[in-house]
Parts: C-alpha cells; sequence; structure tokens
C-alpha cells in the first residue's frame, strides 16, 4: 500500500493500491506510519509523496470497512487515531516533503497531502472532499489544514459545497501551490533544488513556518543565531565567493 525508496538524497513515499485506486484500508495507515518511520530514519535532504497507480493519486479512506464503523464504536475512535497518527508523523518530519498530485485526489487523499510542505497538481488532478455525502464530517486537525490553505470561505466552498475542482481551481484558491503540465516531473525538479540545499537550514525553515502564526520568542531567535554559527553558514559563505556550488552535510 505505501512503500519508501530512496533516490540518492531524494525519498519517494508510494502509494500502491490501484485495484482500489488507491483507497487506504484500516491497516493502511499502520503501513503509512511504519514507511513515515523509514523516511526518518533515512533522512533524505527532500521527499516526494507519488502514486504509483495510474490516474489516481488517492480514492481517501477505503468505505469497505468504513461501512462497518457504523456498529462499531471502539472502531471509529481507532480509525481517527490511526490516521491522525500517521498524519502528524508526515506533518513532523524534518525534511520538506512535496506532494505530486497527478489524478483523482478526495476524502482523506486530501487531508494526506495536507499533510505535506508543497502540493504540486498535474493537470490531470482532481480534488474533492465529500464525507457530507456519507452522512460524517472531517477530522478537525484536517479542516484546521484546510482552512489554514485556503481560508474559511473556500473551505466551506469544499466541504459543505461538495465542490470538485481542478488543478488550476485548486491552485486559484490555495489549496495546491501550483498546476503544472505533471506533478511528479515537477516535483522531481523542486525535490532536486531542495537536495542542493542546507539540510539544517530547511530544517529550521520548517520549524518557523509551523509556527507562523505565533509570536517570535527566544526558541526561533536562537534558529536564526545559531546559524550564522553553524558550518553549512561557512561552506555557503566559501561557495559563493569561490563561485561553485556549495557541498552540505547532512
Amino acid at each position: 500500500m505505501f512503500q519508501y525508496a530512496s533516490d540518492g538524497p531524494i525519498g519517494r513515499l508510494m502509494i500502491d493500491r490501484p485495484d482500489r485506486r488507491n483507497a487506504i484500508p484500516f491497516d493502511g495507515w499502520a503501513v503509512l506510519r511504519a514507511a513515515i518511520a523509514e523516511v526518518a530514519a533515512a533522512r533524505p535532504r527532500a521527499l516526494i509523496v507519488q502514486s504509483l497507480a495510474e490516474g489516481v493519486f488517492c480514492a481517501g479512506a477505503d468505505l469497505g470497512y468504513l461501512a462497518g464503523l457504523a456498529d462499531d464504536v471502539a472502531g471509529r475512535a481507532a480509525f481517527r487515531l490511526a490516521m491522525r497518527e500517521a498524519f502528524d508523523a508526515l506533518a513532523g518530519l524534518p525534511m520538506p516533503v512535496i506532494a505530486a498530485v497527478d489524478g483523482g485526489c478526495f476524502g482523506a487523499g486530501v487531508a494526506l497531502m495536507l499533510a505535506c510542505d508543497v502540493v504540486l497538481a498535474g493537470e490531470s488532478a482532481r480534488f474533492a472532499i465529500p464525507p457530507a455525502k456519507l452522512g460524517i464530517t472531517y477530522p478537525q486537525q484536517d479542516v484546521a489544514r484546510l482552512v489554514a490553505r485556503t481560508g474559511r470561505a473556500q473551505a466551506a466552498r469544499l466541504l459543505l459545497g461538495l465542490d470538485a475542482v481542478d488543478g488550476a481551481e485548486a491552485a486559484r484558491i490555495g489549496l495546491v501551490e501550483r498546476v503544472v503540465p505533471v506533478a511528479l516531473v515537477e516535483a522531481e525538479r523542486m525535490a532536486g533544488a531542495m537536495a542542493a540545499t542546507s539540510p539544517a537550514s530547511l530544517t529550521a525553515l520548517k520549524r518557523m513556518i509551523a509556527r507562523a502564526d505565533g509570536p517570535a520568542d527566544a526558541a526561533s531567535d536562537a534558529l536564526f543565531d545559531d546559524s550564522f554559527g553553524s558550518a553549512d553558514f561557512r561552506e555557503g559563505i566559501a561557495a559563493y565567493h569561490a563561485r561553485r556550488a556549495p557541498v552540505f552535510g547532512s
């Protein structure tokens, strides 16, 4: 269902369940969590989340097991917590995470991409969040990530109006950063550019972006101040003066 592979300094988290349009079964959340743990241990410079199934990124949670939650009270909380742990682990990775969305992305698939730092949509991408059609809601943390990207009005349009949007409209409302002919191609280019920069800087910048809604504090001030004493800064300055590409540590 989910597998991790390394491509030099770039990691790939791949979704591969083509017979179910990459719909995620209950045990798929644990598989995702384990794959993310592999990423954390391998520490690639950048990570691409991509689909191996043609024509779809992720169809969301598998309706086959969701139907059983009508009579399984304990299972509802287990589902919510398993999903939450996986998404929070993905969002908490220290390296930049790029979602390459080619094809359909629905329901929990949208929540998966919302846990990434950058979302690129291919021209084939389509997005919808249809829990109201099933008589259920959407996890609060994922609603918060959606609102952070699109604002309240567009989040309401997607959740309450049930609008399906293509890549161009998704980019216009801020659901994705860019629409390109093929998302994976642009994700590979972007990940390569990220991999050539300082990994320590990228990790610190991710932390600062995550805390952007709050005031500056001693910890965020230290991230800025301490970066000037780093080996990466010395290498960056030396490379600039020598007119060469910098070579940063891992």
